[in-house]
């Protein structure tokens, strides 16, 4: 039996796409160039989030590119006829990018199915491998939140996300999934055409740090039991439950909740700070990726949620970067999702029902009062942590999957059949 070729040793030409601009993907991308590849890292600049901007590095490796993606203007997130018009736009200038870098094989991620499709098509027309890092379901969250909210045009418009979505990943040349779960969102995918790699978080840039720091002290948080959420509030979460344990958590003068977030979810909060006036609600904006170890170290409990609409199908990659911190978790996220699933089989928090919200409000003061649980689940959250974050062993996952694809264009054709034979030699 020959032996295994070792996919390290044959340098190839990859993209790895990521439109959010995750931290861990862009280790990712920086793991595989010092592998010895050429790597060429797409992002959108212009999404707000509390993702990291990716930007070279004095040790990063000759073969590794930024490439960030730039809109004139600002990107229309929850405005969803503009968005798909943004979206075109972006895609025009994306595949732009990549056809200047004439990689192998891309790698995709955290886009709409306008876009993963679109790059699909271009990859499609130019001989380029097209792997489909499916980081979520659009479509089924869509179906489920928009019926929800729109009605028959809703269920109509989620439909339509979910046929492309669906599509997109039928002609992928492989298919990345982030939870053995997606192989019952997407069906039509044979098994050996997909491959299950969990997220992680970038666990060296993610060091504990003492609760007293310069930002906790910086913002009068260094002497307050703190509640933190920090990332997006969109479609999927619920930041009334926030509210609400605000509203439990007056009795306590010395506890906040704070929350770092923009866009949607964040003026509902500031809405109903008003109506409450809830002084122990502390509303703040996306910071900087580097400063996110003390900001997540001036918590006492880390909280993450994602409603039942979406529960099934939605990781929170927050949920991943907290483990890191060495905190206690709140979890407000079905019992079947993998987050909650990684953080019950890890004890490093607690997860409780998203329709349960005193349930909720209970487990929050149950994590603040039993230091000596909330500590155990600390220190597990930060073994988990280290035990499951090995950039170099998933890269090589990676690595393995893009590598067969590759191979798998650079095959000579079969011999022809005998009806391709008999066609083309003139035969009747």
């Amino acid at each position: 039996m020959p032996a295994q070729r070792n996919v390290s040793m044959v340098p190839i030409r990859i993209t790895v796409h990521d439109f959010v601009g995750h931290a861990f993907q862009t280790q990712l991308s920086r793991e595989l160039a010092r592998k010895g590849h050429s790597v060429q890292h797409v992002f959108f600049s212009g999404f707000r989030s509390p993702n990291d901007q990716p930007a070279a590095l004095p040790t990063d490796p000759a073969t590794l590119s930024f490439d960030p993606v730039k809109l004139p203007r600002e990107y229309p997130k929850y405005q969803y006829l503009r968005r798909h018009l943004a979206d075109r736009s972006y895609l025009m200038a994306c595949t732009s990018q990549i056809a200047a870098f004439r990689p192998q094989v891309v790698l995709s991620a955290n886009a709409s199915p306008t876009i993963q499709g679109g790059i699909q098509r271009y990859c499609s027309r130019n001989s380029i491998g097209f792997v489909n890092w499916v980081q979520d379901c659009y479509g089924i969250a869509a179906e489920k939140i928009f019926s929800r909210r729109l009605g028959v045009a809703g269920t109509l418009l989620g439909k339509y996300i979910r046929h492309k979505e669906d599509e997109v990943a039928k002609r992928s040349d492989r298919v990345i999934f982030i939870s053995d779960d997606f192989y019952s969102a997407f069906p039509g995918i044979a098994r050996e055409r997909a491959t299950v790699i969990e997220n992680w978080a970038p666990l060296a840039d993610l060091a504990p740090k003492p609760k007293i720091n310069s930002w906790s002290e910086a913002h009068g948080l260094s002497e307050k039991k703190v509640f933190l959420y920090s990332g997006t509030l969109g479609l999927k979460h619920n930041p009334e439950l926030l509210v609400q344990l605000a509203v439990e958590l007056r009795r306590l003068p010395d506890a906040v909740v704070v929350v770092i977030s923009e866009g949607l979810g964040r003026a509902y909060l500031e809405q109903r700070n008003r109506e409450l006036n809830l002084s122990n609600l502390r509303l703040m904006d996306f910071q900087p990726f580097d400063v996110l170890p003390d900001v997540t170290a001036s918590a006492d409990v880390l909280i993450a949620m994602v409603e039942k609409d979406a529960g099934a199908y939605s990781v929170p990659s927050k949920v991943l970067t907290y483990l890191c911190a060495e905190r206690p978790l709140l979890l407000s996220i079905p019992s079947s999702n993998l987050a909650a699933r990684i953080v019950s089989t890890a004890g490093a928090g607690v997860t409780v029902d998203p329709d349960d919200v005193d349930g909720f409000v209970r487990a929050a003061y149950d994590l603040l009062f039993d230091r000596e649980r909330a500590s155990a689940l600390a220190l597990n959250a930060r073994a988990y942590a280290c035990f499951a974050f090995n950039i170099t062993r998933i890269a090589d996952e990676f690595e393995r999957v893009l590598f067969s694809v590759v191979q798998s264009r650079s095959d000579p054709l079969r011999a022809p059949t005998a009806w391709f034979k008999k066609v083309f030699s003139g035969a009747r």
